[in-house]
């Protein structure tokens, strides 16, 4: 049997980057057909949950501690006689965040959206 795990990784960060972090992937979840996300800032700020007199400064500040959220994957073989893993591997949730004039775009690592080895 193989049981997967797909964890997300935010050592040190603020609850409210995580929460950011979460926001912004479940966003991006419901809109896979587009690899880029664009909105203006007031949008932004409504959905990961920032107060709405946030500056941009602010946002660009937190956001860059976003960026060293990480994902990970690790896939385990549980049938006897003994545990081990047969797969392990990681990446940046963001491709890349880009914060100017009133507007955000970001992208959410594609792998992010991998499939996971089921049970068999």
């Amino acid at each position: 049997m193989k049981v997967s795990t797909l964890r997300l990784h935010t050592p040190g960060l603020k609850s409210n980057i995580v929460q950011a972090i979460e926001a912004l992937v479940a966003y991006a979840e419901q809109h896979k057909d587009r690899r880029v996300h664009a909105m203006q800032f007031p949008e932004f700020c409504g959905i990961v949950g920032f107060p709405i007199t946030t500056t941009q400064a602010e946002v660009v500040k937190l956001m860059s501690q976003a960026r060293k959220a990480t994902a990970s994957i690790r896939v385990f073989e549980t049938s006897p006689p003994k545990k081990r893993e047969i797969l392990a591997g990681s990446w940046p949730v963001f491709n890349f965040f880009f914060i100017s004039q009133g507007q955000i775009w970001f992208e959410i690592c594609e792998y992010m959206w991998e499939e996971l080895p089921t049970v068999a």
